[in-house]
């Protein structure tokens, strides 16, 4: 297994090497907590994240491979108070039980929109009807910055998402990989 080597781009964070599994709830939420206070210098790659099992329900292979990775520096802004970072960024406020329940989550989808070249966006069935679905987008065949040839599933960001019928209108049709209506139409 190929490991992670730490990232050196930022200014007085911590170095670590992670691998999470999500499978394993309890420790995959502590270990995730550590992010929240801390800029660390690292990747983290989440394992049995099961991104494969998306290809079975939607009919069409998107990822080759389960596991996720993203950047330390990603977990912090997801964790970190909810609000404005700068332009085209914001803190979402996550806990670290959200991020790794949504990660378990993520066959309860309902939609797949294609935002890039490689980047698609995933939206999972709300819990309740009281919360809102969850987006989680992810880019597949991204590199590391230590192997431009890893080609990896790297995790951009994930939330709650609001008016989310009104953001998928937005795409065009060919962009739209996977929609169920049924689901889609539960939403309020």
């Amino acid at each position: 297994m190929r490991g992670i080597l730490s990232l050196s781009y930022m200014n007085g964070g911590i170095a670590m090497k992670k691998y999470i599994n999500i499978k394993d709830k309890e420790t995959a939420i502590k270990e995730l907590a550590k992010y929240k206070d801390k800029k660390y210098l690292s990747v983290v790659r989440f394992v049995n994240v099961n991104l494969k099992q998306i290809n079975e329900v939607v009919g069409f292979t998107l990822f080759h491979k389960n596991d996720l990775f993203v950047e330390a520096e990603t977990l912090y802004d997801l964790m970190h108070q909810k609000g404005n970072r700068g332009v085209k960024h914001n803190y979402h406020g996550l806990s670290a039980e959200q991020i790794i329940k949504s990660l378990n989550r993520i066959k309860m989808l309902f939609c797949i929109l294609k935002e890039d070249i490689d980047r698609y966006a995933i939206s999972l069935i709300a819990e309740s009807d009281s919360s809102l679905p969850m987006l989680i987008v992810i880019q597949i065949n991204a590199s590391l910055e230590n192997d431009l040839n890893a080609k990896i599933n790297k995790l951009v960001t994930i939330f709650p998402k609001d008016r989310i019928k009104t953001f998928i209108k937005g795409f065009s049709t060919s962009n739209i990989l996977y929609l169920n209506r049924i689901e889609l139409d539960k939403i309020k």
